[in-house]
């Protein structure tokens, strides 16, 4: 017991710290990480994702949000929660809210990349004063809206 003792700490001493950290280095080269860590084909990695936040989730909305599911949805806000129940329970780790205002009061820590929403209701918004960079809307009726308040600024 004793030789078998001092065998191991004979051994032990021969060990540089140069040969641990080699062998440790080495053995965290060949750790296994799912691809959807690090992205690879056909995955994108959680820090090049957008993230998005819905307004007017229950119909139309619902429908633009499950087109960018795959990003990362961070609030969504409806007035009616019975008829956009749906899409609050399809990303429960997203906040919900019943007001927009107050959504972008309490999400101002948080980056949004992008607000989906009708365009009418995202129009009262940037009218009310909600931040934003770009207004892209299908409705030619709702930019020229935006334009005659002077809210999509002349660049």
């Amino acid at each position: 017991m004793k030789n078998a003792t001092t065998r191991a700490q004979t051994h032990a001493a021969s060990i540089s710290r140069r040969t641990l950290l080699g062998a440790g280095a080495a053995a965290a080269a060949f750790t296994v990480v799912p691809r959807r860590v690090l992205g690879g084909a056909g995955h994108t990695p959680p820090s090049e994702k957008l993230n998005i936040a819905g307004v007017g989730i229950g119909g139309q909305g619902a429908s633009d949000l499950n087109d960018v599911s795959s990003e990362n949805i961070v609030a969504l806000c409806d007035v009616d929660w019975d008829y956009a129940g749906h899409t609050f329970k399809k990303y429960p780790k997203a906040k919900q809210y019943k007001d927009y205002r107050v959504m972008f009061e309490k999400e101002k820590g948080i980056r949004m990349d992008a607000v989906f929403g009708a365009s009418g209701q995202l129009a009262r918004q940037i009218e009310a004063g909600a931040p934003y960079d770009l207004f892209l809307s299908a409705d030619e009726k709702w930019a020229k809206y935006l334009e005659e308040k002077g809210k999509p600024e002349k660049v």
